[in-house]
């Protein structure tokens, strides 16, 4: 069962597509393969197939889905991607991933190109980074308003809202070629190296800018956990290192940022960009 802020989506064995809640976001009647729904973007060509996946991420109000043909289909509010006739083309098939934010969703084909639609100034279009994300992509990230891609030899391009870390500009000498991971807050982005480094961008008060701790992110990193407002860093030997809103646990007690703290995991509330679907197939 998925769900958005209004809606649930059941999804049955059959690839059968049950909805109820908010009608305008998400919400509906039964849905099944080889039927249409009057009003909805689920048009009978695309239930035919059987749907495989549904994905909402942070949307509030619409639900983006991966047919067993690979094909996309979406509905809901259609001001934050839940219409996509767009782009329909280019979701035609070959799609193995989504990622949505608050306001637009991505989706990744099996080359590893990124197709968005929604919201533009949010990230429903990557027009301006397109030459970038042709190919190649392995995985989409995202904050409430923009979209971060990690590509295959490890350089990172961004879009969307530039206070919300659609805009890496900044950060992209220092970000090169090889990431590893990337996390995020409702309103930043948070990338680590395969040197350990740490390199942050995005809102400022959302951890974007880290840098009261900069001297601490040069090395030695092993893992980032974020949660809504902050993130926490953890290193070789157990210490850890936070920064964000300081009562959202941007500011950690003493007993776990010193040095050799013993510390082996750090856990949050689910991490939104972490959880972009990937239907079960393979990137080549």
């Amino acid at each position: 069962i998925f769900s958005n802020d209004r809606a649930f989506a059941a999804l049955k064995s059959g690839g059968q597509l049950i909805t109820w809640g908010h009608e305008g976001l998400g919400g509906g009647s039964r849905l099944v393969p080889g039927e249409a729904r009057e009003g909805s973007r689920l048009s009978s060509a695309v239930l035919a197939a059987g749907i495989v996946y549904v994905h909402a991420g942070r949307n509030p109000g619409a639900f983006a889905a991966i047919t067993a043909h690979g094909d996309v289909v979406s509905w809901g509010n259609p001001e934050t991607g839940g219409d996509s006739s767009a782009v329909a083309e280019s979701l035609r098939g070959g799609v193995i991933s989504l990622c949505g934010n608050r306001y637009a969703f991505a989706a990744i084909k099996t080359n590893g190109g990124v197709v968005a639609w929604g919201d533009k100034e949010c990230g429903g279009s990557n027009h301006a980074v397109r030459h970038l994300v042709s190919d190649g992509v392995h995985k989409l990230f995202c904050s409430n308003s923009a979209f971060a891609a990690l590509k295959s030899d490890g350089s990172v391009v961004a879009w969307g809202n530039a206070d919300s870390g659609g805009d890496m500009s900044s950060k992209a000498e220092k970000l090169g070629c090889k990431v590893v991971s990337i996390h995020c807050t409702d309103d930043a982005f948070a990338a680590l190296k395969e040197t350990g480094e740490v390199v942050t961008w995005g809102d400022d008060v959302c951890g974007g800018n880290s840098a009261d701790v900069c001297d601490e992110l040069i090395s030695d990193v092993e893992s980032i956990t974020a949660n809504s407002y902050a993130f926490a860093a953890l290193k070789n030997g157990g210490q850890v290192v936070t920064w964000g809103v300081a009562g959202s646990g941007g500011r950690a007690p003493t007993t776990v940022t010193q040095a050799q703290s013993a510390v082996t995991a750090i856990f949050s509330s689910p991490e939104f960009c972490d959880q972009a679907g990937r239907c079960n197939r393979s990137m080549g």
